[in-house]
């Protein structure tokens, strides 16, 4: 096998507004596309990942690793992914690594030594999807779960100084802004970034962390508070 395919990486997020698919050759980029259409992901995830591949000479067992976000966000758009992953894995063996929504989300901004990182993800109904890290040395340090909340709660978790950043920031801007020492970014960060998550993934696998195979819903589900009922 030529070193142009060696350690191709895909990687997928569906748990935000859009379907996100990288496709890299280690942590060089070689292409990212975010989808959105009429059309729901569960009908187009498989075709898209096919032409991304094949638009650059690769077919699914070249993909050495995949790496998928587990959430929080869509509770459908992240069992869609990860049914579609594990579906691959367990039909060719590739290596399949997790990636939490929110750690995608926090991982452009850690180089901001010094800073608290909450990166927050409209959960709908009222609420936000929040986990706080703080950068320390170049990494993210997690300080708390990942929970969902209200926006005027936020005030309560976060410490100074401050960036909040994500699709959920827009929400809890009028509950903070009058607070010093706090960064509100409400635009060019509501999706997740291809390299960020391609990295996270890279991270994970050389720290040897699980491969957290499972969706984090940070939340219970429609289904099991009306029925009462857990679902995995």
């Amino acid at each position: 096998m030529d070193d142009e395919h060696t350690n191709i990486l895909l990687a997928i997020d569906n748990s935000l507004t859009a379907l996100t698919i990288v496709l890299s050759q280690a942590d060089r980029i070689i292409e990212e596309r975010h989808i959105q259409g009429s059309r729901p992901p569960s009908e187009i995830i498989a075709s898209s990942v096919s032409h991304i591949l094949s638009d650059h000479s690769y077919t699914i067992n070249d993909v050495t690793t995949l790496i998928v976000t587990v959430g929080p966000g869509s509770f459908t758009g992240i069992r869609v992914a990860l049914a579609f992953c594990k579906g691959i894995r367990a039909g060719t063996h590739i290596a399949l690594r997790g990636v939490p929504t929110l750690d995608a989300l926090a991982f452009p901004f850690r180089s901001m030594e010094g800073y608290y990182l909450a990166p927050l993800i409209d959960a709908k109904k009222g609420e936000v999807f929040f986990c706080l890290y703080e950068v320390q040395q170049n990494t993210l340090l997690r300080l708390t779960e990942y929970k969902a909340i209200k926006p005027e709660a936020l005030i309560q978790y976060v410490k100074k100084p401050c960036v909040i950043v994500g699709n959920g920031a827009v929400l809890c801007e009028r509950f903070v802004v009058d607070h010093e020492g706090f960064i509100i970014i409400t635009q060019g960060f509501n999706q997740v970034s291809g390299e960020a998550l391609i990295r996270c993934g890279i991270e994970r696998i050389k720290k040897n962390e699980p491969a957290l195979c499972e969706p984090i819903y940070a939340r219970p589900s429609e289904a099991e508070i009306k029925y009462g009922i857990t679902i995995h």
